[in-house]
């Protein structure tokens, strides 16, 4: 079972990184969990929990979106992956890109964490601009 791929498709509630429509590979199995594994993120979940919550999936796709609320801005984000590019969108519409390089290996959270920064650095820009004036 390990490696296998499964698409989150319902919220977990108290759980603050969810990843609605996204793909995790299962990294563990014990007799109590299941581990799986979503970028540098890990989550344990026991069987009920493993079919309420997840579907299999046949393939990873590199195309994927996501909605979720992102508990430290307490805003809904809208995640993007695209190939090697993740793309954030704040729920103003500020946009950060990450990209990774070809000699590198795509690292979804990592993507998403250069993303999001990118994104509240442009918004704090424009929030200074906006002061400066």
């Amino acid at each position: 079972m390990n490696n296998q791929k499964f698409k989150q498709i319902k919220e977990i509630n108290g759980f603050p990184y969810n990843r609605l429509n996204e793909v995790w590979t299962i990294d563990e199995v014990n007799e109590e969990y299941k581990i799986l594994k979503n970028g540098c993120l890990r989550l344990g979940v026991n069987d009920n929990e493993f079919k309420e919550f997840f579907d299999y999936v046949e393939n990873n796709p590199t195309n994927t979106q996501c909605l979720f609320t992102n508990v430290e801005l307490k805003e809904e984000i809208k995640v993007i992956k695209n190939g090697v590019a993740t793309i954030v969108i704040l729920s103003d519409g500020t946009k950060g890109v990450s990209k990774c390089l070809p000699e590198d290996e795509y690292d979804a959270e990592k993507g998403y964490e250069i993303a999001l920064t990118k994104a509240k650095i442009k918004r704090l820009n424009k929030q200074l601009k906006k002061l400066i004036k």
